[in-house]
């Protein structure tokens, strides 16, 4: 029976606890009730805003990956584009009048000057590169050939600048990261060097 009494007077004191509550702050139970209906609602709509954000990321996925595929068709397109002209330098040929040849030589540098080589290493570079390198074989060729006829040619060493020029400044682009950690490592050397000798 103790328990019981107990029970009973824990059950009388929340009670009586809960009534002067509602009394001093103005809750009741409806009150109760009405705020379970709020928060599940503020629950039902927060499930609604989750479920519209991972709509919209998937749909922005989506987008995503078709802009990417996209871009790829380009790249694609613009490859063989590339590859077409690539095939029609390979297929040019000099001719055999050192003039005429000159000529020939004079357009080639200003198709290298146009399309000049890359250091970047994305996809685009690389495409405009391999012409730039097709271009530029053919021009050496060509020099070659000048040369082969008469090495005594006036504009031949011109031609041979814009061929050393080149491939220089092909070089510093293409191997740029390298030559500038060597550079970086011979100042230290040489830092560390004329520390060590002057103490």
């Amino acid at each position: 029976m103790g328990s019981f009494g107990q029970a009973l007077g824990t059950n009388l004191g929340f009670r009586a606890g809960d009534a002067i509550s509602g009394a001093v702050l103005g809750k009741n139970k409806h009150e109760k009730a009405a705020i379970a209906a709020m928060e599940a609602e503020t629950a039902s709509k927060n499930a609604e805003v989750s479920a519209k954000q991972a709509e919209i990321e998937l749909q922005r996925s989506a987008q995503q990956a078709e802009i990417e595929l996209q871009r790829k068709k380009q790249l694609y397109a613009f490859d063989a584009v590339v590859s077409e002209k690539i095939d029609a330098i390979v297929k040019y040929r000099f001719s055999n009048e050192k003039e005429e040849l000159s000529d020939q030589l004079s357009e080639l540098a200003v198709q290298i000057k146009a399309n000049k080589y890359y250091a970047s290493s994305n996809a685009e570079a690389k495409i405009k590169n391999k012409y730039h390198e097709a271009l530029f074989e053919k021009y050496k060729q060509g020099v070659r050939t000048l040369r082969a006829k008469d090495a005594n040619y006036p504009q031949l060493e011109y031609f041979e600048q814009i061929l050393k020029k080149t491939s220089r400044s092909k070089s510093i682009k293409k191997y740029w990261v390298l030559i500038a950690v060597a550079t970086i490592l011979l100042i230290v050397f040489i830092t560390t060097m004329s520390v060590l000798l002057f103490d």
